[in-house]
């Protein structure tokens, strides 16, 4: 589950989930709902392999947010389904499910230029729930 963080130039959102893959899914599912709304539910028909590391997991979620921001900018490709192989602080691992961009099935709403650093924090608290916070530059 996701929420929209009121921030004056660029849209944030924040996450809570009970384990580290499904915070990764919900901010992917975050990023893509800002961006396009569906006129019908997608059909998964393309497969595409994802390997990415990084110095830390706050690093981990901008690259795997950029990645999946890059997809759609260069090959207008997006995700509805995700499985991991590994995911861990500074690794993931795993396959992208998805189908290519259709302006007849699917409305394009907000532009995201970029996933920043600004005000990013990943972690888990005391009680064990995953959390994240995240501004897309619009």
């Amino acid at each position: 589950m996701y929420h929209l963080l009121d921030h004056t130039a660029d849209i944030g959102i924040t996450i809570e989930e009970q384990s580290l893959q499904q915070l990764f899914v919900s901010a992917a599912e975050a990023m893509v709902q800002l961006m396009v709304a569906f006129k019908k539910p997608p059909v998964s028909v393309i497969e595409v392999p994802c390997s990415l590391t990084s110095q830390s997991l706050d690093q981990l979620m901008i690259r795997w947010l950029s990645e999946l921001l890059f997809l759609f900018e260069t090959k207008q490709l997006l995700f509805s389904r995700i499985v991991f192989d590994a995911l861990h602080q500074k690794e993931l691992k795993g396959t992208l499910f998805g189908f290519p961009f259709d302006p007849n099935q699917h409305e394009q709403k907000l532009v995201i230029k970029a996933v920043t650093y600004h005000k990013l924090e990943v972690l888990q608290d005391k009680s064990g729930i995953w959390k994240a916070s995240i501004i897309f530059d619009i």
